[in-house]
This record gives C-alpha cells, structure tokens and sequence, in this order.
C-alpha cells in the first residue's frame, strides 16, 4: 500500500503516512528470520501524539 493510500485510508497526512510505512518496513526487515506472511494484523497503534491517562514514568 502506497503512502498515499495509507494517508487516504487513516485520515492522516502523506508524511506521517510514510513515516509509519518505513518503520513497518523497518520492523519487517528486522526481523528477516520470522517473515511475516498472509495478512498481518496490527493490534493497536496510536496516530498522533501521546494518549492522555497512559504516562510511564521511569
């Protein structure tokens, strides 16, 4: 899926969009030893800044 679809898709902009492709790809790429295949299915991820109430404190 092109950046641009994913932009469309999510409501969010072409940048961001891509960004979040390339860290997916980077991931992927990460991990050559257990490839995924067939549909992948993301749990959760959060488009834009922190979630309020979800602060980890070190």
């Amino acid at each position: 899926m092109s950046g641009c679809e994913l932009s469309r898709e999510y409501g969010i902009r072409q940048t961001s969009a891509w960004y979040f492709k390339r860290k997916v790809q980077q991931g992927m790429q990460s991990s050559e030893q257990f490839p995924l295949a067939g549909r992948v299915v993301v749990d959760e991820f959060v488009i834009g800044g922190k979630e309020q109430g979800n602060v980890i404190s070190n």
